[in-house]
């Protein structure tokens, strides 16, 4: 059995994430499940961390191009981090080996999100 956890970020009772999931956990197919975990008992930051806060104060500052621009970069930056992530600490320190085949598996959507963002920012004028 394969089992995925989707989180919802919502604890409203009417969310419409929380509908999703639950759609999708009726939807699953055989040898499938789908658990649904939410954001109950977690604590999270009351607010933006310095660096994320002057990032996007430096983007609520731009307009047009130059906003399309700067989020570009930051996108291909980003899932260029998550890949470096995936390739040099998740996958060569998971100890469970159904994790790390998943990993395994799911590591080309990271990439194809990485070159799609990659050429975005190359119609954009690079980097």
């Amino acid at each position: 059995m394969t089992t995925i956890v989707g989180i919802s970020g919502s604890l409203r009772t009417g969310s419409f994430n929380s509908a999703l999931l639950r759609a999708a956990a009726a939807a699953m197919p055989q040898g499938v499940k789908l658990e649904i975990a939410t954001i109950k008992g977690i604590a999270l930051p009351a607010a933006m961390s310095e660096d994320h806060s002057e990032q996007a104060h430096e983007l609520m500052q731009l307009r047009g191009a130059a906003f399309d621009k700067a989020y570009v970069d930051h996108e291909v930056a980003y899932h260029q981090a998550v890949l470096d992530a995936v390739d040099k600490t998740l996958i060569p320190n998971a100890k469970n080996a159904e994790l790390k085949a998943l990993l395994v598996k799911v590591r080309p959507a990271f990439v194809a999100h990485l070159e799609h963002a990659k050429h975005l920012q190359a119609s954009l004028g690079g980097k």
